[in-house]
C-alpha cells in the first residue's frame, strides 16, 4: 500500500475537508493527538493555492475562492458532524482543538473504522481497488438489510457466477422473491448489471403492483465522479424490468463522508447519497475481510502533521 500522506484532492475536489478530517482520524488511530492548529499550518504550507470548485450562494461574494482557515475549520466541522450524527458509534473524542481515539476502543471491532479504512485503502492502494470496491458493495448490502430492506446483490451475483443479464436477473429475482423480466425493454446485448449494483425492496407484504424498490450504484470513486455515477442507473428501464407502475428510487452509495455542499450538488439531480455515517449507523458487525483492510491501513506508512 502507498504511503498515506496529506493530499487535498485524493478524494476529489468536492470533499477536500472530508479528506483532512479522515487524515486526522488516521493520526488519532495511531495514538496521536491530532490538533487543529497543526492542520491549519499544513494546509497553509502545502495547499493554499487550491481553489474551491462548488459555488456556495450562502457565502459572501466578497470572500476569496479559497481560504486556508476555512478548509481547516471545515474539516473540524466534519468531525463534529460525525460525532453528532453517530454518537456512541463514533470512536473518537472531538475537543475544541484536538482529536483523540476514545479509551477502550478496539479498532478492529469498530464499523466506523472499517468504512474509514475502506475509503483510505481505495484512495492509497491502487493494486487492490476492485477487491475494496466489492467489499464495499457487501457493506452497503448489509446496511440496507439492517435498515429493513430485502436486498438483491446484482453485482456480486453477476461477478461470482459469470452470468449474463438474463441469468443474473433470474438469480436476483430468487433473492428478492419476485419475477424480473430481463427483456422487458431495450438494453445492451452484453449487459450484466445495467449499471445497478444492488436492488432493495421495502416489502409491505402485499402481493400486488405498487411495490417499493431502490436501485443502488455503489462506488469508491473520487467525488468529482459522483454526479455522473449517480446518473448511471436508469429508473425508467428498471421500472419495466421489475414490472412496476412507478420507477424505483435510485441512489449512490459512497464510503466517504459527503460534505453538505457536495451532498446538495449531487442530490440536485434527484439522486440521494448513502454515505459513511448512514452506512455505519446500520452496520452491526465487522467481517473478517473488513478487519483485514483495517490492518492493511494501520500497517501502512503515513506522514504526521509536522510541517
Amino acid at each position: 500500500m502507498k504511503r498515506i500522506e496529506p493530499d487535498a484532492d485524493r478524494y476529489g475536489s468536492l470533499v477536500r475537508a472530508s479528506f483532512f478530517a479522515d487524515y486526522l482520524e488516521l493520526l488519532a488511530l495511531h495514538g496521536s493527538k491530532a490538533r487543529l492548529e497543526q492542520l491549519r499550518d499544513l494546509i497553509g504550507e502545502l495547499f493554499s493555492r487550491k481553489r474551491e470548485i462548488l459555488f456556495n450562494p450562502a457565502r459572501d461574494d466578497e470572500l476569496p475562492d479559497w481560504e486556508v482557515t476555512d478548509l481547516a475549520d471545515e474539516a473540524w466541522t466534519c468531525l463534529l458532524q460525525r460525532k453528532d450524527v453517530l454518537g456512541s458509534d463514533y470512536p473518537f473524542d472531538v475537543g475544541v482543538r484536538s482529536l483523540t481515539l476514545r479509551p477502550g476502543i478496539d479498532i478492529e471491532e469498530s464499523p466506523y473504522v472499517g468504512v474509514l479504512a475502506i475509503t483510505l485503502a481505495h484512495a492509497f492502494d491502487s493494486t487492490h481497488t476492485n477487491k475494496v470496491e466489492y467489499l464495499f458493495e457487501e457493506l452497503v448490502a448489509d446496511a440496507m438489510e439492517n435498515a429493513g430492506l430485502t436486498v438483491g446483490r446484482v453485482g456480486p451475483i453477476s461477478r461470482e457466477q459469470g452470468l449474463n443479464f438474463v441469468d443474473t436477473m433470474a438469480a436476483v429475482g430468487l433473492e428478492l422473491g419476485i419475477a424480473i423480466d430481463a427483456n422487458a425493454t431495450v438494453r445492451r446485448k452484453n449487459a450484466n448489471d445495467e449499471d445497478v449494483d444492488l436492488i432493495g425492496h421495502f416489502d409491505w407484504r402485499v402481493n400486488r403492483k405498487g411495490r417499493w424498490f431502490f436501485i443502488c450504484q455503489a462506488t469508491c470513486a473520487k467525488s468529482d465522479e459522483w454526479r455522473k455515477k449517480a446518473q448511471e442507473p436508469a429508473p425508467d428501464d428498471w421500472k419495466l424490468f421489475l414490472g412496476e407502475v412507478t420507477p424505483p428510487t435510485a441512489f449512490l452509495a459512497v464510503p466517504h463522508h459527503a460534505e453538505d455542499l457536495a451532498l446538495k450538488y449531487v442530490s440536485s439531480i434527484r439522486r440521494n447519497i448513502l454515505d459513511r455515517p448512514q452506512i455505519v449507523k446500520n452496520m452491526s458487525t465487522v467481517s473478517a475481510s473488513l478487519k483485514s483492510v483495517i490492518r492493511t491501513v494501520m500497517e501502512a506508512d503515513y506522514q504526521s502533521l509536522q510541517v
